[in-house]
């Protein structure tokens, strides 16, 4: 067939569908990233502002990368649990996102390991200062920590994804930083024990200790039948 020219209307009638998912999927990540951003102003605010920021620096160089590896099985599993889905196969959809779950924890614990090891080395090979290097070291103790939540958390924002829930990830999200790991962060760090940029991360640890619960009890109770019927239902509309 030969194009018949431009049919405005149908054109632009999946874009309401298209962006009821891509913004709060945006928004997911944008939620994500904007948290660590806040935090590095708040090190601004500390007393040794210019360590603080280095060593938080520092952190967020080394924690940015080792998340790209939770990343990829994150967005792997999107796609396993939404090819599942949209061929009505929830047993299948279900056995990607608990995969992927576990295969996110086991990288984590290999990754919390090799940051504990090698703290005292890793921080030297972004900078010479001693001072930074020194409270960076004690940063990756806790960036070791946060590997496990930051890593299942991931996973369940890939399997939200995948089922098309998307705005639930971005709330999970939003509770996980905003409600939680920033206020509790600062607390820690400005109020109760005056930790410095060790309490913020501490923080944003907590709060995602406590989301990554929530979400991993949520994957457990997801009726994968109905989201495989829901799947089959929006790729029918098209």
């Amino acid at each position: 067939t030969f194009w018949t020219g431009l049919r405005l209307r149908e054109a632009v009638a999946g874009i309401p569908n298209f962006l009821a998912l891509g913004v709060p999927g945006m928004l997911q990540l944008c939620f994500e990233w904007w948290a660590f951003e806040v935090i590095s102003l708040m090190c601004g605010l500390l007393p040794e502002a210019v360590v603080a920021i280095g060593s938080n620096a520092v952190i967020m160089n080394i924690s940015s990368t080792v998340f790209m590896l939770y990343l990829g099985l994150s967005i792997s599993c999107s796609v396993r649990v939404g090819n599942a889905l949209g061929a009505g196969d929830g047993t299948r959809a279900s056995l990607a996102a608990w995969l992927t779950i576990g295969m996110c924890a086991a990288a984590a614990l290999f990754c919390a390991a090799f940051l504990l090891a090698f703290r005292e080395d890793l921080p030297r090979l972004f900078t010479h200062d001693e001072e930074i290097n020194a409270l960076a070291s004690t940063l990756l103790c806790v960036c070791a920590v946060f590997q496990i939540p930051d890593a299942i958390n991931g996973a369940v924002q890939g399997i939200l994804r995948g089922s098309g829930r998307q705005t639930l990830g971005a709330k999970l999200n939003f509770v996980a930083y905003y409600l939680l790991g920033i206020p509790l962060g600062c607390a820690i760090a400005f109020g109760w024990w005056h930790l410095g940029v060790v309490g913020l991360w501490v923080g944003m640890t907590v709060g995602l200790f406590l989301v990554a619960i929530c979400g991993t009890l949520l994957v457990y109770g997801s009726d994968w039948t109905l989201l495989a019927k829901q799947a089959q239902e929006r790729v029918a509309e098209y």
